[in-house]
């Protein structure tokens, strides 16, 4: 837990179901823009992200670089 996450912030939850490929809880590719360009610049092996109006959490393999874990970073900054 790094802190909580700011007011009016929406829920939601998509898993990587093969490189590049984003889908919702309905598995839909239906991320926003915005957010769907994100998704797409976190390291391969990150395999889920939720967001809730309380937590972000990341769920990932951790066999990337420090430039992985930097990217992980950036994305969880952004969106807390």
């Amino acid at each position: 837990y790094h802190r909580a996450r700011g007011k009016n912030r929406d829920a939601w939850c998509y898993w990587q179901s093969e490189p590049g490929v984003w889908l919702d809880r309905w598995r839909e590719a239906s991320a926003p823009a915005e957010l769907a360009q994100a998704l797409a610049s976190l390291p391969k092996d990150v395999y889920m992200v939720e967001a809730t109006p309380q937590f972000l959490a990341l769920y990932w393999g951790e066999r990337g670089d420090s430039s992985d874990l930097e990217r992980v970073a950036t994305f969880l900054k952004q969106h807390a």
